[in-house]
């Protein structure tokens, strides 16, 4: 049986990297604070922040438990359809951060490897269909 290394190398198509000829990667084995410790032992700090989500540090206490109470409730539920008490509660936070005279709240699917694109792009189809002025660039109202 292969390594997880040899597959990984075989196999996985990092971002930003060659499909031939890409350095060796380190397998990950924990992740806790600023810090990412390997499988053979070597701890090393994140200093990209393992591309921006470890605002809060890798495992950080509280939002481990948060996930953890969520997921045993609802781990995920499409939002096409369905809603759920966690979604309408970010809704409720977020509608208070909308600009004078907008209402709505889309949470949008990932295109492109971000929700940024998405949001912009249904807001920007949302305006042409039912000719609103809803802009993509909110802010906390004064």
């Amino acid at each position: 049986m292969k390594s997880l290394l040899d597959f990984d190398s075989e196999h996985l198509w990092h971002p930003y990297a060659a499909l031939k000829n890409t350095p060796a990667r380190f397998l990950a084995k924990s992740a806790h604070g600023t810090t990412i410790e390997t499988a053979d032992g070597l701890k090393l700090i994140d200093a990209v922040s393992s591309w921006w989500c470890m605002a809060h540090g890798h495992n950080a206490p509280e939002i481990v438990e948060a996930i953890q109470k969520q997921s045993a409730k609802v781990c995920n539920v499409m939002i096409g359809g369905f809603t759920h008490g966690p979604a309408i509660g970010v809704g409720e936070k977020l509608v208070t951060s909308l600009p004078e005279g907008e209402n709505k709240i889309i949470f949008a699917a990932k295109y492109r490897n971000s929700p940024t694109p998405s949001s912009i792009l249904h807001i920007f189809s949302i305006n042409k269909v039912v000719k609103t002025s809803i802009t993509p660039l909110f802010r906390k109202r004064s």
